[in-house]
């Protein structure tokens, strides 16, 4: 889904997107480096996983952290073996 509203300065638009920020995985971003770098420690204090330049949103890299977790976590299961010493 993609939701654009106009907003007159970013703090609103920050503010706006709190209510659903842990359910947001990507935001597009364009911005100057310096810029990106505060706006995505803020996004990411509200819950976004993933920030991206305008046009890269479709294609994550296969190391991205899907919904902030590792992507092969919940398929990974480990058994301990513990054997009484000799």
């Amino acid at each position: 889904m993609i939701h654009v509203c106009e907003v007159e300065e970013l703090s609103q638009a920050l503010k706006a997107l709190e209510p659903v920020g842990r359910q947001l995985q990507t935001v597009a971003v364009a911005a100057e480096p310096d810029a990106l770098r505060s706006l995505a420690a803020r996004l990411g204090a509200i819950g976004v996983s993933r920030v991206v330049p305008i046009g890269e949103a479709a294609w994550p890299a296969p190391h991205w952290h899907h919904d902030g977790r590792f992507q092969f976590l919940d398929l990974v299961r480990f058994v301990d073996l513990e054997q009484e010493t000799e």
